[in-house]
This record gives C-alpha cells, structure tokens and sequence, in this order.
C-alpha cells in the first residue's frame, strides 16, 4: 500500500512538472506580446515589436498543446496573443486591388540586396542580378571590392552611381535606363550617404532614393535611426511624385518609428496583400523579420513582391515590379 502511495505521489508530481513546462515555455509569449505595446516608451521595448509574425505562430502552437490538456486559462491566454499578433499581421496578406491588363503605363522592375560587406560570394550576387534581369538594382554595404566586382554589370547596366566604403556604409545604384541627376546625400552620414537619383519613367520623372539605416544594436544607433528616418522624411517630401524609398531600414513595419515615417512621407510599403516576405537574417530562420523595404507613391500600382534567394548575404533579396503610370 506504501509503495503504491508513494508511486503515486512520483507519477503525479513528474504530471505536475510536465504540465509547468508549456506554461513557463509560453510566458514568454503574453509579456513579450504586451511589451510591443511599449516601443515608443524605451528603445529597448522597440525591439520586441519586430516579431509580431514568431509571436503567432508560438501562440498558435502553444494552443494547439493548452487545448487537449484541458488547460483552458492558458488556452484562452494563448488564442487571445494569437489574435492580437494575427490583427498586425494578417493584412498583409488581404489582397489589395489588381493590377488590370489593360492597365497603362511603364512596367519597372527594382532589386535591392543588403550583400553584406565581407561577404565572399560574389558570383552568387552577379548570377542573382543577371537572372532577375531588373530594370534597377540598388546594393547596400558595398566596399571597394564589391565595387570591383560589379565592373561586370556595367555593359548591362550603362548607368550607376556607386559610393563604396571600407565598412557597411557603401551604396551603389545600377541603371539600365540613364539618370536625369544621381547625387549623394548627407541623410544618413551614420552608415554613408543616401543616393539620389531621377529617371524618365513613361514621360514622367520618377524620384529615387536608397538608404541604409544602422541597426538599433545600441541607444546611439537608436537614435541614428531615428535621425535618418526623420531626415529622409523631410527630403522625400520636398521631391515630386511619383517617388520611391529603398533600402535596408533596420525596422520591421511594426515598428512605431517606422509607421511615422510612413505617416510623414505618405507612400505606400510594396509588402501591402503580398505578405510579411522576412528578409534578415538569414543564418537564424526562426528570427526571420522584414527589415529591407521598398516604399512607393500610391499612384504607382505594385506589381508583385518576392524575396530572392540566397547569395551569401545574411539578407534575402527584394524583387519588385512595378506600374509606373503614364503622364
């Protein structure tokens, strides 16, 4: 009777550890849900609002396994962290309008790859550009040997600017339709110089201009950011429609920094019906958040959006196409 008491009270209390371990796992979910909240209040709270799309999935997961234990508190806490972390991420992907066939205007294909400064495969990079056949290609954190490399696009792209540095700050634009002016900025003197270029696009001048934000890694490169999102803002809106914003912006749409932008320069993020499509950082997949972001006036009708494959780069790819409308 001993033994059988006594085997009880085990058997029940590794039950008890066991049905602790998904609770303690998932705590971490409702506090790092309701900490997203905060992202204005402290930079460091920023950094938990980039990754609304892990936070469901791990909701989803955990309800899945709440469920059949009967654990209904912890059920219910978990399809309401799932429903909090669906409403920022769900839409999207709700389509937006089509483009229509007989749609007029000029078709424009961009790409633009973080390739990562010390980055060794060069002829994953090139093979990338020749086989997405854009009509721009913007790269961010381009040294004197990238700049070398790219000596080989030049015949299929008679028109570049290119700003290389020793560290993550070179930028380079590559163009197959020639420039009405391609300058460098002072926006982001942090991590280089923004380009800005011009082009005719169906008998319109199109805006263009790339920046490379730093990675909020630290409250001065925090408040870097901030500056250069705040600079950028106060030059897009000096310059005439239709515009495009690229770049490698170290924010995820969720960031509240990164919707002032939005709110201040007025266009539209391309991901809009095509999905959250996570770009960095491609050694850590569970990680995976949107960081590298085109932006476009609402005029111009997107196309379609896709990341690229890899190229030795801890960033993916951005492939978009674009209906430029005609004047």
């Amino acid at each position: 009777m001993k033994r059988k008491t006594f085997s009880s009270v085990i058997k029940n209390l590794a039950l008890s550890l066991l049905l602790k371990i998904p609770k303690a796992a998932f705590l971490y979910v409702p506090i790092l849900t309701l900490t997203s909240f905060l992202g204005d209040v402290y930079w460091l709270l920023e950094l938990t609002t980039h990754f609304r799309l892990q936070y469901l999935l791990i909701a989803g997961f955990f309800l899945l396994i709440f469920v059949p234990l009967k654990m209904w508190r912890w059920a219910g806490v978990a399809l309401l962290c799932l429903a909090i972390n669906a409403a920022y991420v769900v839409p999207w992907y709700w389509p937006t309008n089509s483009v229509h066939p007989d749609a007029k205007g000029q078709r424009l294909r961009l790409a633009l790859s973080n390739v990562l400064w010390d980055n060794k495969h060069h002829a994953d990079v090139i093979q990338f550009v020749q086989s997405e056949n854009p009509d721009l290609v913007f790269f961010q954190e381009v040294t004197p040997r990238w700049a070398k490399e790219f000596e080989i696009l030049h015949a299929e792209f008679p028109h570049s600017r290119l700003d290389p540095a020793d560290d993550a700050g070179g930028m380079a634009l590559f163009s197959r339709l020639p420039f009405e002016r391609a300058d460098l900025a002072p926006l982001a003197d942090y991590n280089g110089p923004a380009i800005i270029a011009q082009i005719s696009v169906g008998g319109r001048l199109l805006s263009l201009v790339s920046v490379h934000a730093p990675p909020p890694g630290g409250k001065k490169n925090f408040d870097h950011r901030t500056e250069i999102f705040d600079q950028t803002a106060a030059y897009l809106n000096t310059l005439p429609e239709p515009k495009i914003l690229v770049g490698d912006l170290n924010t995820t749409m969720w960031s509240p920094y990164y919707k002032r932008l939005v709110e201040k320069i007025g266009l539209k993020n391309v991901r809009e019906g095509f999905g959250v499509l996570p770009s960095w950082p491609t050694y850590l997949p569970p990680l995976f958040i949107p960081i590298d972001h085109c932006l476009v006036s609402r005029e111009i009708e997107v196309v379609n959006v896709r990341t690229g494959s890899r190229v030795g780069s801890d960033h993916l790819p951005l492939i978009v196409d674009l209906l430029v409308p005609q004047n």
